[in-house]
């Protein structure tokens, strides 16, 4: 009948179950994860050039990827002989630190033992030189005459 086929709810079925309402749907949902994922890298992006001195640029957001991709290019070859520097500078001080530590400490240990020995010595001569001031009158030893 013609009331059954205009049924407010068969009607509202009709346009939710449309593949034209799936479509707008879907991409709805489509660009609800590409704004997701574009705030999460503008984010992360931001983060990256924080620090960065400024280049002028006209602020676009395709602009500032563009200069960030083209530095990171330009700047490869450097980066690549600074980390064969580092592996250089690391694989020397492995070397000298494996060659000089025992020495090193075993040089490190005499000179505590001989600060050690030092310390008490000190101690028993100002211990000996307290003793001998209370023994001797200094201002009158001074003046020639007898203690």
């Amino acid at each position: 009948s013609f009331i059954a086929r205009f049924n407010p709810v068969r009607l509202c079925m009709s346009y939710i179950l449309s593949p034209y309402s799936a479509a707008a749907f879907g991409g709805f949902l489509m660009l609800f994860v590409l704004n997701a994922v574009t705030q999460v890298y503008m984010f992360s992006f931001y983060a990256y050039v924080e620090g960065c001195i400024e280049p002028p640029r006209n602020g676009t957001w395709v602009c500032e990827n563009l200069f960030s991709a083209a530095y990171n290019y330009a700047a490869g070859d450097g980066d690549k002989t600074l980390l064969a520097g580092l592996q250089v500078y690391n694989e020397r001080r492995s070397r000298e630190c494996a060659t000089y530590l025992q020495p090193s400490a075993q040089h490190q240990t005499t000179a505590a033992q001989h600060y050690d020995t030092d310390s008490k010595i000190y101690a028993l001569d100002a211990a000996g030189i307290a003793l001998a001031k209370k023994c001797l009158d200094f201002d009158k030893t001074a003046g020639g005459g007898p203690a």
